[in-house]
């Protein structure tokens, strides 16, 4: 299985968790299931597993450990010709599940 570190911009609908984090605020974490340009689609389930905590004002908001969910929104597949130079590959992730077991939208 391809383990991927990277760092997450987490963009957060409405609901408790948007109240902790702000939009765009980074987390760092290890996805767990294996992505990429060549083999995943729009609307695939992905989960990752944070790696390092995240404080805001000197307050745990995501621990490590905990995991978060989404899917996968965008794929842009290495092209022929200039279409397209590079590959990418976009997550919308929704749901933060946390090692208490409680989950937040």
């Amino acid at each position: 299985m391809l383990l991927v570190l990277l760092v997450i911009l987490l963009t957060l609908p409405c609901g408790v968790l948007a109240e902790l984090l702000p939009a765009g605020k980074s987390l760092e974490a290890r996805m767990t299931t294996p992505t990429g340009s060549r083999i995943s689609q729009a609307g695939d389930r992905i989960q990752a597993t944070i790696i390092a905590p995240t404080m805001i004002n000197g307050r745990l908001v995501v621990p490590q450990g905990a995991t978060i969910s989404g899917a996968v929104d965008r794929v842009e597949r290495l092209g022929l010709g200039l279409k397209h130079i590079t590959a990418s590959i976009s997550y919308r992730f929704d749901l933060l599940h946390l090692p208490d077991g409680t989950n937040r939208k």
